[in-house]
């Protein structure tokens, strides 16, 4: 079964960044996934590595099929067809995991650093432009690094009120009995860290993911009926016991706590920092429109889980937002990956 623990536990830490990589994204164009994940496969990992391509262009179609159906079952929350793609791709581990080829390049960690990252822009764009559609949620979330250093994670001689700041898509979890796992707990005395987040600004996306999102053997998307447990007043499915929180490249924390326990295990605890309004400006090179879908405005929730009435006037003329945009089949064919435009995605997915 697909599960979030390889996107909430990972042994990596990101290199320095002296700027923004992902600045051009003021000047990247919002495409479809199609045109983004073609983008993305003329970056390295896929150009010298056709079985990475392949599957990639496998995960792709798993995606459109998902996007489609959540539109279709009325489960898209707002997105287009695209958007929903997006994330759902994000969280797909099989038959390939894009996520970690994404975040190693704009984190600076794989083994191109971020010269891969203008491969990656049209992807992030569409991904931050789907959050910018869901609500912000206020919570407690967590993730888990182990073996790495904590200098290498927080800087060197990082302490209580220092910022930090990652330029990755940072995924965590709400329930941190994901982190009790003896994959993570059990590892003998290597140095673990959990990192505690009081976030603000972050996105959950259970009701997207290949893990949580009531998937179908015909590509997913649920149905309303599957979907209408929900205890939160953020319009979004939650529970089970691996809720994911995606947290946006280049948010800003404060360490509030840092706490060391037994066998070799620290809890970093950071606030996000919300300065102004700005912030996206100064993180991307220019400000992602909060959208309004569904009663609800993208960018944070009124508390009772409505719209502002200006919001909500908008709301009820465009209720869905953008209509969905055309997505094809990818198939990968003499070392180059083809997208062809007609395929049903109601059919079965053979992986």
């Amino acid at each position: 079964m697909a599960s979030i623990y390889g996107r909430v536990v990972s042994n990596v830490a990101e290199a320095p960044a002296a700027e923004s990589p992902l600045a051009e994204l003021a000047n990247t164009p919002s495409v479809g996934l199609m045109e983004a994940v073609s983008a993305a496969c003329q970056d390295a990992p896929f150009t010298s590595n056709a079985t990475d391509a392949a599957a990639l262009a496998k995960a792709y179609k798993k995606a459109a099929a998902f996007g489609t159906n959540a539109v279709a079952n009325g489960t898209n929350r707002g997105l287009n067809a695209d958007q929903v793609a997006a994330l759902h791709l994000y969280t797909l581990e099989l038959p390939y995991a894009f996520y970690s080829t994404v975040n190693a390049s704009i984190g600076g960690y794989g083994p191109y650093g971020r010269d891969g990252v203008p491969h990656y822009l049209k992807y992030c764009k569409l991904v931050l432009e789907a959050m910018a559609l869901l609500p912000d949620v206020a919570t407690v979330t967590y993730r888990g690094v182990p073996e790495v250093p904590l200098p290498a994670l927080i800087g060197e001689g990082a302490t209580v009120g220092t910022k930090v700041q990652w330029w990755s898509f940072t995924s965590s979890t709400e329930t941190s009995d994901v982190l009790r796992d003896p994959q993570f707990f059990g590892m003998g005395d290597n140095a673990r860290t959990v990192f505690k987040f009081h976030v603000k600004t972050a996105v959950r996306i259970k009701l997207f993911s290949d893990f949580g999102g009531q998937t179908t053997t015909s590509g997913g998307g649920g149905s309303a009926a599957d979907n209408e447990e929900d205890d939160d007043d953020d319009g979004l499915v939650n529970g089970g016991d691996e809720d994911e929180v995606l947290i946006r490249p280049g948010t800003r924390f404060v360490i509030t706590e840092i706490s060391s326990y037994p066998g070799n295990v620290t809890e970093v605890t950071m606030d996000e920092v919300v300065d102004s309004v700005d912030d996206e400006v100064d993180n991307y090179g220019y400000q992602i429109p909060k959208q309004v879908v569904a009663g609800v405005a993208g960018g944070g929730d009124t508390g009772d889980g409505g719209a502002s009435e200006p919001a909500a006037a908008a709301a009820a003329a465009d209720p869905f937002g953008p209509p969905p945009t055309p997505l094809a089949q990818a198939q990968f064919v003499g070392g180059t990956l083809t997208l062809e435009t007609a395929f049903d995605p109601m059919a079965p997915i053979s992986i």
